[in-house]
Formats: C-alpha cells, structure tokens, sequence
C-alpha cells in the first residue's frame, strides 16, 4: 500500500483556439502505467491529523440535587486545553443529549465532568468519568461509566479515535 497520491497538471485544451485546463486527481493505491509513463509529478497527500471524537449519550440515576429532587444536568468535555458544553436538561434525573463534539488527538484523558445547572446558585458537580485516549480504537461502542464523586449516577460514552 503506498498511500494516497496527489496529483496535478495544466493541459492544453485540444479542438479550441486558445486555453488550458487545470486538474487534480487523487488515487487511493499505486499510480496506474499511463500516469507513470507521461512523466506526471506525483506528491504524497497531507496526512489528516488523528482525531477523538467524544460523544456523552445520556446519564442515568444522577442524584436529585434541587428542591424537588430533580437536577438540571449539564455536561463538561475537557481534552487537549479544549473545553465543550452542553445544553441543559431541565428537571431530569435521566438526561439524553447525545452531545458530539471532536478533538484534535493528544496523548490523554478526557474529562466529562455533570453539573447541575442553577440560576442563583453555584453550580453542583454531580459527578466525573476519565476515559484514556490513548486505549480509545476508531470502532468503540458506547459504554455505561458510574460517575466518579457521586453517590449514584452513571454515563453512556463513546470516545473514539479517527483520521
């Protein structure tokens, strides 16, 4: 496998009194006889840089934190000095948001820290989950964490790594 190729020419346009066309063709394996034998100036293709993107799914069974023992939850991404937020979701113990955001990959955790969000107030952390991007594979499924600092609560996350 030799990689993705680049690569690109002017051509004179034939049948016309004047002009030339410019073209790009990228291959995917080996340059084919006929691009190798016209001499075309071939250059390797950048390379994309690896990615994690995290996805926080939903939560279940986060502790009831406001008065009427519900909780207004929001969700923290934390990876690489970059930081995503959430919507909030009012008045639920069981939150869906299925909030996809990417990274550019590092060695490291990502952090997804649940809040509980309130007007007034201060905000309450309801719980933590590290996950390594270092073990994460470009086919992981999403999986249930229990929320670290918590007395109840879980999360379904994927984090996977992609070029």
């Amino acid at each position: 496998h030799q990689g993705n190729r680049k690569f690109a020419e002017w051509r004179e346009l034939k049948g016309a009194d004047s002009g030339e066309v410019f073209y790009e063709l990228s291959l995917r394996k080996g340059l084919p006889q006929a691009v190798r034998s016209r001499g075309i100036t071939v250059q390797a293709e950048e390379s994309h840089p690896e990615t994690v993107e995290v996805i926080v799914h939903r939560c279940r069974h986060l502790p009831g934190v406001d008065r009427g023992k519900t909780s207004d939850p929001y969700v923290v991404i934390e990876f690489a000095g970059s930081i995503r937020k959430s919507k909030v979701c009012k008045k639920t113990l069981s939150p869906v948001w299925d909030f996809r955001c990417e990274f550019d990959y590092e060695p490291g955790e990502v952090k997804i820290s649940v809040y509980d969000w309130n007007l007034v107030m201060r905000r309450k952390l309801l719980g933590v989950v590290t996950v390594d991007a270092r073990t994460a594979g470009p086919l992981a499924a999403e999986r249930w964490h229990k929320l670290e600092g918590s007395v109840s609560g879980e999360a379904l996350v994927t984090v996977r790594r992609a070029r």
